[in-house]
This record gives structure tokens, sequence and C-alpha cells, in this order.
């Protein structure tokens, strides 16, 4: 498949996110974790170019053909990956075991008052740092972001938490690497993930 992954369409509603939403958050995680089940389902079955997608990255990452039970995991582990997300914008950490290797080297980067730019890639979720570093303030974080893609569901979860959709610096043109520039230099932590090419 020659289209780079920004290029595939959205898919899913916005009325899907709310409703995923509202059953998790009302009835707990494990009925959210429950509805993943035919949500991957449906994106195996249905969602022809994210399938592709998701087949070619796994052919280079097993180093063998993918069948259909390692795309349906992996497109499981990102739509789990999103619902954790929700309870994370959401302030819900009780709900995780989040436990922080080496924080105290960000720490130290921060007293120092020099900015820098940390490197992350889609394992897991880049989010627990987003919300510890604002919500717990223990930090000054930017994440770059292109906004441009998944519109609906960046709608969506910058509505769960207004304040963590403030540290976002859009990627979307020339003046990007100007913003990076001025908050380094103001000391912030630049967040970028590294495993794809914008």
């Amino acid at each position: 498949m020659s289209r780079r992954w920004s290029h595939l369409p959205e898919r899913g509603s916005t009325f899907a996110l709310h409703l995923i939403h509202w059953i998790g958050v009302r009835i707990g995680r494990w009925a959210g974790r429950f509805l993943l089940h035919p949500i991957t389902l449906y994106y195996l079955l249905i969602a022809v170019p994210q399938r592709r997608a998701s087949r070619m990255y796994l052919r280079r990452v097993l180093q063998r053909e993918p069948n259909w039970l390692d795309i349906g995991r992996h497109i499981h582990c990102y739509a789990a990956t999103i619902l954790d997300r929700v309870y994370l914008l959401a302030g819900q950490f009780e709900r995780f075991d989040i436990r922080v290797h080496q924080g105290q080297v960000i720490l130290d980067q921060v007293q120092s008052g020099q900015g820098c730019i940390l490197l992350g890639a889609h394992l897991g979720s880049f989010e627990v740092m987003r919300v510890l570093g604002v919500t717990l303030r223990r930090f000054p974080l930017k994440i770059l972001m292109n906004v441009s893609h998944n519109q609906r569901m960046t709608q969506f979860m910058d509505a769960l938490n207004p304040e963590l959709a403030a540290t976002i610096i859009p990627i979307d043109g020339p003046d990007t690497l100007l913003s990076v520039k001025d908050h380094l230099d103001q000391g912030y932590l630049i967040g970028a993930l590294g495993d794809r090419i914008l």
C-alpha cells in the first residue's frame, strides 16, 4: 500500500465515541473492555485500509506473514490504548498500575531549566506522561501532534480534558519548529512520537 497512514480515512463516528465513553465510565472499565471485542471484529472485517496497514506493519515486525489473529490482536491493542486514554484524560489514575522508571532523570532535567525533546513510540500510551506531567504539575510539557488526522477522535479527547488539549503543538506548517524552539527556550519538555513519518 503506497498511501501513508496519515492519509487513511478516519473510521467510526462521534456517537460511537461518546457511547463507549459513557459505558466505560458509567458501567465500568470491564464493560468498555468487553466492547473492544466487537469493535476489533468490525475493524478486522470491514476496515480494509486499516487492516492492510496493520498487515504491512506486522510483516516487518514479525518478519513473517501475519495471520488474522495477529492482525486482530494488533487492532485490539490499539483500541485498548484509546480506551485507556479516556480514563487517563479524566484523571482516573486509580484504574491503572502506573510505575515511573528513571523518573528522576526527567525531574532533574526540569530543574535545570533547559528544555529537551522526549522521543516515544507507539508502545502503550504516551498519554500517561502527558497526564502525569500536566495534572500533577510535575513538569512543563508540550506534545507534537498531527491534529489533522483523526479529527473526530482528537476533538473528542480534547473535550475530555481541555487543559491537556492546550499542551499540543500542532504539526501543521513552518511555524511548528519555531513553536518548538520557543518552548524549548522556556524550559518545556517536548514530547514526540518518533516511530512514524509525518
